[in-house]
């Protein structure tokens, strides 16, 4: 890859990046909930799911995936699914039924858990992976390394914004009273990740 293409994904991977999804919506309810630092374990999750999607793609399986309508609508109907749950329990958690304290103690394994989930549950991320990056691949030069240098970049650039996102939603509740604003984003990010899941489970495949 010369200079150029890679400033041109970069540019575009960053904007990309910006825009809101169910990953975003879960980190951003991390983040006022439990910290900054406690949520990047949900940042990590969401990376090693687009890895797992990126590797898929990088060796053809991605294609695969979608060329098979069954399992894509398994998949997809799966995804849509944990989707409605993490929604509900979002919507859950506005009305007051956590348990007390459950912010502070909330274990990292599960927040990670919560982002990896998140983002496998959503098969239109491999769609996205398959159809970005072989515009962006040169034949003359070997794939591998190509493919390499545009995950690293991914990652390190979703890393960040995600990483913004969950300190501008954990610094935001010093600024506006905690409970009311913690409702507030609990309940959009809830009904987001519902209206998601349903978008999801009622996509056409294009296979």
């Amino acid at each position: 890859m010369d200079t150029s293409t890679i400033l041109i994904y970069t540019i575009t991977e960053f904007i990309l990046c910006l825009m809101p999804g169910p990953a975003v919506l879960l980190i951003l309810s991390q983040g006022i909930m439990y910290g900054t630092r406690k949520s990047v374990s949900g940042i990590v999750g969401v990376l090693i799911g687009n890895i797992v999607f990126f590797s898929l793609s990088a060796v053809g399986i991605g294609a695969v995936l979608i060329a098979s309508k069954s399992l894509f609508i398994a998949i997809r109907t799966l995804g849509a699914l944990y989707l409605f749950y993490l929604g509900f329990q979002m919507i859950r958690n506005s009305n007051g039924n956590a348990e007390n304290g459950e912010s502070a103690i909330y274990p990292n394994k599960r927040l990670f858990i919560q982002g990896l989930a998140t983002q496998l549950s959503n098969p239109k991320a491999i769609v996205f992976f398959v159809s970005l990056y072989p515009q962006f691949i040169s034949i003359d030069q070997p794939a591998i390394g190509q493919f390499a240098t545009m995950g690293i970049i991914s990652v390190v650039i979703e890393f960040q914004v995600l990483l913004a996102y969950a300190w501008l939603a954990s610094t935001s509740k010093n600024i506006l009273k905690k409970s009311v604003f913690e409702k507030i984003i609990n309940r959009l990010g809830g009904f987001f990740l519902i209206g998601a899941g349903i978008r999801l489970i009622t996509l056409k495949n294009e296979a």
